[in-house]
């Protein structure tokens, strides 16, 4: 399945894999995953996480690219 192919379209492949794996999760609605969808925090909390992440993640990388442009 993954002789012949390029490194982009077997991250695609599993993507997919994975992401109709969850879709059929939702639509089966286990209560294992209902009950801890209800101990996830609030989606604001998660939200500004991602945004900091993504911040020290961009700071790190042009501080990267600085010191080697310098």
């Amino acid at each position: 399945m993954f002789g012949t192919t390029c490194a982009m379209c077997r991250r695609i492949r599993m993507f997919l894999v994975i992401a109709a794996g969850l879709i059929v999760m939702i639509g089966m609605k286990p209560a294992g995953m209902v009950e801890l969808a209800g101990r996830l925090p609030a989606i604001d909390v998660i939200a500004w996480v991602m945004m900091a992440a993504g911040s020290v993640a961009f700071a790190v990388r042009y501080w990267q690219y600085r010191k080697t442009r310098d």
